[in-house]
């Protein structure tokens, strides 16, 4: 018999809005996670990386994928309704015996490898919003010498990383069978493998399929509250209350909860330059400011189309994952009022701001 979902509560639901990431232990037959990392090293040693196809290859990650932690924290993050993605990559790591045993060599290695993912398998926009969900499983106990993975808190809302960002990393460690799970944009690294034996993470994606209309976990009646001790280091008050609404499906533009005495044009300032920080108050700053933001907005979008057709090669051609303008962002969440000005923004002449246009709508 099925066992019901665990649905994560309200806490967890807020330090997923402000960390961006969260752990926990699936319960699953006595055993299974000694059977798959037995399987996987076995693998290591005589085939190639199943890639997508490793749930066939190993069918006992299921009873992982199917344990009411899981199920309940996947309900709970992307809705009733959530997909797996067809990709999937195993991530093994054998030691790494040309590093030097230098803790800050060690340690320059892991902030070389601080990305934020690609889409897979088009290239898609960055989105704050808890549309896709990344989900890794350790199938055996992953302390520090082990090369785990690290993730750099609240680099959720960032459009791309800086030295500020790469110095935050911290290594996610567990006991076999410890699941995390991340909003898909955080910026996360691999370790370096100072231990005997070959490291195993198992990735898979998750992705919701419909708005959030109501709360899917446990809880979620009331408004935001910031939780204590949070990882993230910016108080980015807004943007979270903005995300948790979304989440609640009880978002509508210009709440004008926060008090504030920094200019609409000072806002806009702030935009596409700067600290990632500040950028991402700045953009939902204005869109609590509601209507009164959408012309200086969709003028910034009319002008970077320009900037961006005088190059001979537009920065969106060359990446896999585009970041868009920051006003974008800040259009899509004041919402519906934003609406007819972005569809005039349909007909505009230049490439990028078309491509913004059509992702805020």
């Amino acid at each position: 018999m099925e066992r019901p979902p665990v649905l994560l509560s309200d806490e967890q639901m807020q330090r997923f809005v402000t960390d961006g990431y969260l752990t926990l232990q699936p319960s699953v037959p006595d055993g299974l996670h000694d059977i798959i990392d037995e399987k996987f090293s076995w693998i290591v040693e005589h085939e190639p990386n199943p890639g997508n196809n490793i749930l066939p290859r190993l069918p006992e990650l299921n009873y992982v994928l199917q344990s009411p932690e899981v199920r309940g924290a996947m309900i709970s993050l992307l809705g009733e309704d959530y997909l797996i993605h067809p990709h999937k990559y195993w991530h093994y790591r054998k030691p790494d015996e040309d590093c030097p045993n230098d803790p800050d060599e060690v340690w320059k290695r892991v902030q070389a490898g601080s990305h934020q993912d690609s889409y897979s398998p088009s290239s898609q926009p960055k989105c704050h919003y808890l549309r896709y969900a990344r989900f890794m499983y350790y199938s055996h106990d992953v302390e520090e010498l082990h090369g785990p993975t690290h993730v750099i808190p609240g680099s959720q809302y960032h459009g791309g990383l800086d030295d500020e960002d790469r110095a935050r990393e911290v290594p996610v460690t567990g006991r076999a069978g410890t699941v995390f799970l991340s909003h898909f944009e955080i910026g996360h690294s691999a370790g370096v493998n100072l231990s005997n034996r070959v490291r195993h993470m198992i990735k898979f994606i998750f992705m919701r399929t419909e708005e959030p209309a109501a709360p899917s976990w446990e809880g979620g009646s009331t408004g935001w509250r910031t939780p204590d001790d949070i990882t993230a280091p910016h108080d980015l008050e807004t943007a979270w209350r903005h995300q948790w609404d979304w989440l609640r499906g009880a978002y509508s533009s210009g709440h004008g909860h926060k008090e504030t005495t920094v200019t609409v044009a000072e806002l806009i300032g702030r935009l596409n330059t700067g600290n990632q920080a500040d950028r991402t108050r700045a953009i939902y700053d204005l869109a609590d400011g509601g209507s009164g933001s959408i012309v200086p907005l969709t003028k910034i979008l009319e002008a970077s189309g320009l900037r961006e057709s005088l190059e001979d090669e537009p920065f969106f051609h060359k990446k896999s994952t585009v970041t868009m303008d920051d006003a974008a962002y800040a259009l899509i969440a004041i919402g519906a009022d934003a609406v007819t000005p972005l569809l005039s923004l349909l007909d505009a002449p230049h490439e990028w701001t078309r491509m913004n246009a059509i992702l805020a709508l």
